[in-house]
């Protein structure tokens, strides 16, 4: 669960006590890993689209005594080095955000977990205008119990997140969360309502509702399975961290018919080096890393970069002279 941030401001350390923990696993009821409690103060943070095109700014509430309306974000569009306010408002959370997520298009921006409260507000969603489309009070309203086994806990709620893939779907019709156990939760976006057997039920006298915003499973797959690329390929070490712990968790035999797919994506970034125009096939050369560290054989003649200028051409004149 990866996406840019930039840390702007430093505020004092306070931490939360780990007395009860032993407390919290009785009345969890689960199997849950214990992890520390300690939490610093939260900082102003940017996150960013995946297109670099949206910034969403989260401001903290770091005045005592906590409550709703203290922490504000604020969405900008980018304009060359400028940034041009989109909207702004107060935010549902009383301290701010564990973390959050802005869609390309900048229509919807999610925000995930209330900081230092894990089982609080997991999910909200904010449309165009700051409106907010949907609000997820606790942890339990989306993940069922049983799907937190194996996750770590402390009194800060369950870490859920924790090496979580977070991201919009096409069109940003659907908003998905495929968590470290593999459980995979999917939101239609319009009105923030997650894609379960039971909006199944309710949407099944208007099968194109259904078709509009169900993925299905396969193409569902193959969605996490770019994403997590698409991480691999970064220059970010920790989003490579993520992409490869969950390309890890996929190693059956369609999955890797998908990675090796990958290895004619056409994403390209053109690179310039001394007196050399290159262009550049990311998640052709992260495909071919996560399929040799797999074990699985590559072709040799898979294309991961390429000298664009000077042209052949050109070279054959220089020769010449």
């Amino acid at each position: 669960m990866r996406t840019r941030l930039l840390f702007l401001t430093q505020e004092p350390m306070f931490r939360r006590s780990s007395r009860y923990i032993l407390l919290f696993l009785l009345l969890a009821g689960t199997t849950a890993a214990v992890r520390a409690d300690d939490w610093e103060a939260p900082k102003q943070r940017n996150y960013e689209s995946e297109n670099e095109q949206y910034v969403f700014r989260v401001t903290p509430n770091t005045d005592l005594p906590w409550r709703p309306g203290r922490c504000r974000g604020a969405l900008y569009v980018k304009h060359g080095k400028e940034l041009k306010l989109q909207w702004e408002r107060p935010l549902v959370n009383n301290l701010a955000p564990y973390f959050a997520v802005v869609s390309d298009s900048g229509k919807y921006v999610v925000t995930l977990s209330e900081y230092a409260e894990l089982n609080s507000l997991p999910v909200v969603f904010y449309g165009p205008l700051g409106d907010v489309i949907n609000v997820y009070g606790k942890l339990d309203h989306i993940v069922p119990r049983s799907a937190l086994r194996g996750v770590e806990g402390s009194m800060s709620g369950f870490f859920w997140l924790e090496h979580a893939l977070c991201f919009f779907g096409p069109s940003d019709d659907n908003f998905v969360i495929r968590m470290c156990t593999g459980k995979v939760l999917v939101f239609e976006t319009d009105n923030g309502e997650q894609i379960d057997e039971k909006w199944r039920h309710k949407y099944r006298s208007f099968p194109g509702h259904i078709d509009k915003y169900e993925i299905p499973e396969r193409e569902l797959k193959e969605l996490i399975l770019m994403k997590a690329l698409r991480l691999v390929s970064s220059n970010d070490p920790a989003d490579m961290k993520e992409g490869r712990f969950t390309l890890g968790q996929y190693r059956d035999k369609e999955s890797i018919g998908m990675i090796r797919r990958a290895m004619k994506d056409e994403t390209a970034i053109i690179v310039e080096r001394a007196k050399r125009k290159l262009r550049q096939y990311p998640i052709r050369r992260a495909a071919k890393e996560v399929l040799k560290a797999a074990g699985e054989k590559v072709p040799e003649n898979v294309v991961v970069e390429e000298q664009i200028w000077p042209s052949k051409q050109e070279l054959w004149k220089q020769e010449e002279r």
